[in-house]
């Protein structure tokens, strides 16, 4: 639903308006995923259970990953996030240029791309017990974010230009680097410079 196809037709045919798009978006992907988390059936199976105290680490890990999708939504500002800034700002039509925080690089974002993402799938992979409902669970949210990765970032470096360019070269997408990225001011070229420090 996030792609400018469907949002061109949530405009056109639906007449759903710029200011409210996103959040129609984040509106309809809730109700999915209520929908398959009500329809879901389970496979109770185990494919395996670790005990303590390594259950601990391993829970500890998914309680990390939680915390670092709350954290870097928290860089981006959630209202934009869920699409609460455009509503409240009556915004009428697209702008030019995307009229969000621009490139982040604070918090997860100085050592990877996609630290919700991240985030998201240590939690999703990181149980103690772990029944094959949840892996397979597991494994398709993992080929959905490999599959949609490269579109969102297609997306991205259309909106944002050449500073995206610039950090995408220097960290990665979803293994975290252990220097973090530090934006340089544009040389004397007049494109970016990449930084890591370390």
């Amino acid at each position: 639903m996030a792609r400018k196809p469907v949002k061109s037709a949530m405009r056109k045919r639906a007449r759903i308006p710029y200011c409210i798009e996103r959040s129609v978006f984040v509106l309809g992907a809730a109700v999915m995923v209520t929908a398959m988390l009500l329809l879901w059936q389970p496979l109770p199976r185990t494919v395996w259970k670790v005990s303590p105290p390594w259950s601990y680490v391993i829970l500890a890990l998914a309680l990390g990953g939680m915390g670092i999708v709350y954290s870097s939504a928290s860089a981006i500002e959630s209202a934009d996030l869920l699409g609460l800034q455009r509503a409240f700002a009556g915004a009428r039509e697209e702008p030019a240029r995307h009229e969000g925080p621009g490139l982040v690089v604070q918090s997860w974002y100085k050592h990877v791309r996609h630290p919700i993402y991240l985030g998201y799938l240590l939690f999703l992979f990181c149980a103690p017990h772990m029944s094959a409902g949840r892996l397979l669970y597991a494994f398709l949210n993992l080929a959905f974010v490999l599959w949609s990765l490269p579109l969102e970032e297609g997306d991205i470096a259309e909106e944002l230009g050449k500073p995206y360019d610039t950090y995408r070269r220097a960290v990665p997408a979803l293994i975290p680097s252990l220097r973090p990225y530090i934006p340089v001011p544009e040389g004397p070229g007049g494109a970016a410079q990449a930084k890591k420090v370390g």
